[in-house]
């Protein structure tokens, strides 16, 4: 616990000493996700990872973590110490990049990069969904040709 800790979640020492972690817990994400952490935990020491935690005044805010096992002599997990850090503004960067990438300056309009991009991520799902492929009618009878 140090300083940086209060600044970023706005919890003091005292609020926090002998709490687990769970008073962050932002709920958004789903248990499959802390399922994750805690695996790859016992199986490797350490968790590397962008978890979103809520700090005291209630807000929502991103995490980059980096979580590490501490051993006794024995082996036993005597601890774990974690580092993060507060990736809100680089978020935000993110989010304002995107959106000039995919949106003309002048009219706010998607422009073409933006259509081609939410085809990609469409034909992505369908290939995870259905891995074996689908038929895709054609514009008559016969096979669809694969344009090249």
């Amino acid at each position: 616990m140090n300083r940086a800790f209060t600044q970023i979640t706005g919890f003091q020492e005292a609020e926090v000493l002998g709490e687990t972690p769970r008073l962050l817990k932002s709920g958004r994400l789903d248990e499959a996700f802390y399922q994750s952490m805690w695996a790859s935990l016992h199986q490797t020491g350490q968790w590397r990872g962008e978890p979103w935690n809520r700090r005291k005044n209630g807000d929502i805010y991103p995490q980059r973590t980096t979580i590490s096992v501490v051993r006794d002599a024995d082996g036993s997990v005597s601890s774990y110490i974690a580092v993060f850090g507060d990736t809100t503004e680089i978020k935000r960067s993110e989010e304002a990049f995107y959106h000039l990438a995919h949106h003309d300056p002048l009219t706010d309009l998607p422009n073409r990069v933006l259509p081609r991009a939410r085809m990609e991520q469409s034909l992505q799902r369908a290939v995870q969904r259905h891995p074996a492929g689908a038929p895709v009618p054609g514009p008559g009878p016969g096979p669809v040709q694969a344009r090249q």
